[in-house]
Order: structure tokens, then C-alpha cells, then sequence
């Protein structure tokens, strides 16, 4: 009657528990090894990230899945900075140098956000240092609206 008992304990509760592990198991265990703190740790902050990301939808998720696979965390960290580069571009103008860096850089709102904070920042120096000489005259034929290019041209 003992080895039916240790049978059906195996049965219940050890190979399920073994059945169940997960690829948040597997990839906190592969990066963390036998360190079972760093492990548990991972493997919490993973489900907690996960259930966070079900409460956001649409192409920003998509796109930081993709991105990021089952690492919950980044997936997380990614549509909370993207979502945030998304509402900052909304807030600001929607002129030449915003269309120029959507152009470029699509649906990855941060990278769009960057382009054109720089993009501006030439332009200012442009303005500010360079006024109407030849040479920027030249520069912007060959650059266009392309103002980090321009201030790097005016100044080679």
C-alpha cells in the first residue's frame, strides 16, 4: 500500500510540477543556473511583467513582442517607452522634420521621438551659427531637409 501511495504522490504531484515549468522556468534557469534566488527572483518578475502586458493591445505590443519574444520584462520596458515616445510626437508638431523621422524610423516610436529631437537641435544650430552663408546654402542643396547632415557638411 506504501508504493501505492508514493506512486500516486509521483503521480499528482511531482511530475506535474515538472510538466508545468514553463519558458519563463527554462529562461530564468538557463540565465540564473543555480543561483535559486536569482532564479526565483527572475521568475517572478517575469510573471508579474507577463500579467502586466495583458492589459496593453495593438501594434506597439505586437511590435515589442517581436522584438523581445518571452523576456516579459523587455516586452514590458519596450511598450511602456514606446507608448510613451508615441504620446510625446503627439503632443509636438507634426511639420516637415516629424514627417522626415516617421518616414525613417516607421512605427518605432522612441527612435522617432530621438530623430527628431537631434533633427531640431541642428536646425537651431544651424540657424543660430551658420545664418545664410554660402556654405550652408550649399550644404542644404546636397542634404535637403536632412539637418544633422547639413551641420555635419557646414562644418567638414
Amino acid at each position: 500500500m506504501k508504493k501505492f501511495w508514493g506512486f500516486l504522490f509521483l503521480l499528482l504531484v511531482v511530475i506535474p510540477f515538472t510538466a508545468v515549468a514553463d519558458e519563463i522556468d527554462q529562461r530564468c534557469q538557463s540565465e540564473w543556473g543555480n543561483n535559486i534566488e536569482m532564479v526565483h527572483y527572475c521568475t517572478k518578475n517575469q510573471r508579474q511583467a507577463k500579467r502586466e502586458i495583458s492589459a496593453f493591445s495593438g501594434m506597439i505590443r505586437s511590435n515589442c513582442e517581436n522584438e523581445w519574444g518571452s523576456n516579459y520584462e523587455m516586452v514590458l520596458y519596450c511598450i511602456r517607452n514606446q507608448s510613451e515616445a508615441q504620446s510625446n510626437l503627439k503632443r509636438g508638431p507634426n511639420d516637415r522634420i516629424t514627417q522626415n523621422c516617421k518616414n525613417e524610423w516607421g512605427n518605432n516610436f522612441e527612435m522617432v521621438e530621438y530623430c527628431v529631437k537631434n533633427q531640431r537641435s541642428a536646425k537651431r544650430t544651424i540657424e543660430r551659427a551658420y545664418g545664410n552663408s554660402i556654405k550652408r546654402s550649399r550644404c542644404e542643396r546636397e542634404w535637403g531637409y536632412n539637418y544633422e547632415m547639413v551641420l555635419y557638411c557646414i562644418r567638414k
